[in-house]
């Protein structure tokens, strides 16, 4: 069925709010909602939330759950601006894992529906990387963020896992730069990966515009000990530097586990400060001293 954007005050030639429900009007569950502003050939759009339904017995044989139709804003998807998640259920976010990749947009959640997406992505995720950008509460949003990935490569049917991922945010007073090199390999019951980033940013000051830029290492190994027990070592630098200089450079190494019985799963890991590269000893002022994850789901 064709859907078509509906107009709340049309201006010829001029812009224009549009509204268009891709699911979750006049039914219950997969709420997905479009907004788009500006003139027809040229409209900027936001979706708000991006939910599943299930399916009403005999109508639906064999189907799990059903996606919103996207193929309106997927076309158009150089206009989506980003995807704005309004809390956690999943009528609300059971779809984003599914269709992100068919939009590519930036997704922008509260704490909570941060983690539980985040949490999502790391049980059913398959490496896939999302951009989720967390809203403090009573915040606001002012500024322009626009993300890519390119997956050159996979890391099982080729010989090496290759992808490129950047980043441009830009508000009033800040802008930020950064571009990611992804490489991973699976062999066998290994997982192998290597990242490395660069960030720069500009922050307006009474002074002018101060400049910091990072470039971090991210390697870690998963080994699959039995089909629901994975263990691994993950280790991570981060090097800030400032007008051309080192400031710190931290290394940080630890242990990961991750436990996935039929029911739930949990994973966890460690990263405890080694030293700091520019030092030579531990940098307790300005680094992170100790970091923890711990992740946990259960199947519903």
């Amino acid at each position: 069925m064709s859907q078509q954007p509906r107009s709340a005050g049309r201006s010829p030639g001029g812009d224009e709010l549009v509204f268009l429900a891709l699911g979750g009007l006049g039914e219950i569950g997969m709420n997905a909602y479009l907004y788009g502003f500006g003139p027809e050939d040229a409209r900027r759009w936001l979706m708000v939330d991006c939910g599943i339904t299930f399916p009403e017995g005999e109508y639906d044989p064999g189907i799990d759950v059903i996606l919103p139709d996207v193929r309106f804003i997927e076309e158009n998807r150089a206009d989506l601006a980003g995807i704005v998640i309004t809390h956690a259920h999943e009528d609300h976010i059971g779809a984003v894992i599914e269709l992100w990749p068919r939009l590519r947009a930036p997704v922008y959640a509260t704490p909570f529906s941060a983690g539980m997406l985040r949490s999502k992505l790391a049980e059913h995720g398959n490496g896939l990387e999302i951009p989720i950008h967390v809203i403090p509460l009573d915040s606001k949003f002012d500024g322009f963020s626009n993300e890519w990935k390119l997956q050159l490569s996979d890391p099982t049917a080729d010989a090496l896992g290759f992808a490129l991922y950047g980043e441009a945010t830009a508000g009033a007073d800040e802008t930020e730069l950064e571009g990611k090199l992804l490489l991973d390999k699976s062999l066998g019951s290994v997982l192998v990966a290597l990242n490395g980033v660069y960030e720069v940013g500009w922050e307006q000051t009474g002074d002018g515009a101060e400049m910091e830029q990072e470039i971090n290492a991210l390697a870690a190994a998963t080994v699959e000990v039995t089909p629901a027990f994975h263990v691994g070592i993950e280790a991570r630098e981060e090097n800030v530097l400032e007008d051309g200089e080192v400031e710190h450079a931290i290394l940080a190494a630890g242990p990961s586990l991750s436990f996935r019985p039929d029911a739930a799963w949990i994973a966890l890991t460690v990263l405890p400060q080694i030293t700091d590269l520019a030092s030579g000893e531990r940098n307790l002022d300005d680094g992170t001293k100790f970091e923890a994850r711990l992740l946990f789901g259960i199947h519903l």
